[in-house]
């Protein structure tokens, strides 16, 4: 094993390794990268052009040629779709999240007119309604958008270890010019710790690029549960036969939906919290609520949240706003009922 004869043979050693170190690692850092951009990176971006495509054709179609769609319309469309994009149908959402995601755009469009925006919601909501009585969306081993994420993890494992690899090479190719025993003495804690060093980083890396792709996606999935409470709303209305619009401006203010009962209009606004509320949150809801019921002239204004347990006792027995969970909307439509027939 080579020997140092003074301290500036330590010195020149030491300085040396540490460079060849920090080349390695930058080595194995710039191919993965690289790497990552031309596989993996270009993958999710062409999923992401290839979902908005999807977007772009329906809305268009639903808004300019009142498209009516059929039973697995709309899984075509992202089956031929993915072809297009080189990708495989199970990278791109389901059939339900797509008409959730349409119906999430044309509601919060200010560009679309209020006649053509409620035309396309029942639409959309017939789809669903559809899909729900068929059993739901098509039955795949593989669910739908996981596919991209299973093989992303295999494509960067195998991707990560083979730049780690050719770091540690070119880290240790200075050290090797005589290739004795001594040579690869010296060179082995570099090679080890090239190699760990550049897994280590690349993993660290790929944890925060993946925690911040996973909170995009719960922030972009987070208008789901509400979409879906307010077609459950209406759904629930459609089967009590109660007339209502959806969207409607009531002063400053847009109301979910506006319900017409025993000739009377109630406001109906959905929250669909997904977290414990704040008090201030639910104040300015019930008090949003309550400049509805005044503008409209309604007896009493209604709040359909997921459960009510939660809540402060205070705010949700308040007088002008009845805060119910779905299931108790319609006993609370027929306290209502009674209490305008009643009063004429």
């Amino acid at each position: 094993m080579a020997s140092f004869q003074n301290a500036a043979e330590i010195s020149t050693w030491w300085s040396s390794s540490i460079a060849q170190t920090l080349i390695g690692i930058g080595v194995s850092l710039v191919l993965f990268f690289f790497g990552y951009r031309q596989t993996v990176g270009a993958r999710k971006e062409r999923a992401r052009n290839a979902l908005a495509a999807i977007l772009r054709a329906l809305i268009r179609r639903l808004i300019l040629e009142e498209y009516d769609p059929a039973p697995g319309d709309i899984a075509r469309l992202r089956d031929g779709k993915a072809a297009a994009f080189q990708l495989r149908p199970t990278d791109l959402p389901d059939e339900e999240a797509i008409v959730t995601r349409a119906f999430t755009e044309v509601f919060d469009s200010d560009l679309v007119p209020s006649t053509v925006r409620v035309s396309v919601e029942e639409r959309l909501r017939r789809y669903l309604a559809a899909m729900a009585s068929s059993g739901g969306a098509d039955d795949l081993d593989e669910p739908r958008g996981r596919g991209l994420s299973s093989s992303s993890t295999r494509t960067l494992g195998a991707m990560g270890l083979a730049t780690a690899v050719i770091g540690t090479l070119v880290s240790v190719v200075p050290t090797l010019g005589g290739i004795g025993v001594g040579d690869l003495a010296q060179a082995l804690p570099v090679a080890l710790t090239v190699l760990v060093g550049s897994v280590s980083i690349m993993t660290y890396l790929i944890s925060v690029r993946r925690g911040r792709e996973a909170v995009v996606e719960r922030a972009m999935g987070a208008a789901m549960p509400g979409v879906k409470l307010e077609m459950d709303t209406a759904k629930l209305l459609d089967r009590l036969g109660i007339a209502y619009d959806t969207g409607v401006r009531v002063g400053f203010a847009e109301i979910d939906i506006l319900a017409t009962v025993a000739g009377r209009r109630i406001p109906i606004e959905v929250k669909a919290w997904r977290e414990v509320p704040t008090l201030a949150g639910v104040s300015r809801a019930l008090s949003q609520l309550r400049y509805m019921k005044t503008q409209t002239g309604a007896p009493k204004a209604v709040l359909v949240v997921p459960t009510v347990a939660e809540l402060p006792a205070r705010l949700v027995s308040d007088a002008d706003v009845a805060v119910v969970t779905l299931k108790q909307l319609p006993d609370v439509l027929s306290e209502i009922r009674t209490s305008i027939e009643g009063a004429a």
